[in-house]
């Protein structure tokens, strides 16, 4: 593992440990650190310490105030990689995050354990996630403005 910690910010109890486990069932991860952040301000505490951090983020249940708000504390913090793990995300959210840097992965709630823990894998080597069902939105969203640009 490339990373020292793993900050798991989701509001949701089951998700959390759900995350928590998955992310110990990788081989090497087993007795990595754990915290939880339930709010902006204390993830921005925990990463004042400026370890190797991977960050899981429910990005939909969290305070952030504006997207562009977590790519600034991303880019803040070169020592982490990110994760948002949703149930959706809008084409607009995607586009703008995605595109504005590269430490910050997606993965959705509904995805099968095994992506899940693939995505968490990615994350814990400080490397991006994308998932396919985001890439499929990006697309789709892609296609409906040509359209609405050709009429």
């Amino acid at each position: 593992m490339n990373v020292a910690r793993i900050i798991i910010a989701d509001n949701q109890p089951l998700t959390a440990l759900a995350v928590e486990t998955i992310a110990k069932s990788i081989t090497g991860a087993e007795n990595m650190e754990v915290a939880y952040a339930d709010c902006k301000q204390r993830l921005s505490a925990l990463l004042r310490d400026e370890k190797r951090t991977a960050i899981v983020l429910d990005y939909t249940l969290f305070d952030f105030a504006n997207n562009e708000s977590l790519v600034i504390l991303s880019e803040a913090n070169p020592n982490t990689s990110w994760l948002l793990l949703s149930e959706e995300l809008t084409p607009d959210f995607l586009r703008y995050v995605l595109y504005e840097t590269q430490r910050i992965g997606v993965a959705y709630k509904d995805s099968p354990i095994d992506i899940l823990r693939e995505a968490l894998r990615y994350v814990m080597h400080g490397e991006r996630y994308i998932a396919h069902h985001a890439t499929e939105v990006l697309l789709q969203s892609a296609v409906v403005q040509e359209r609405q640009k050709d009429d």
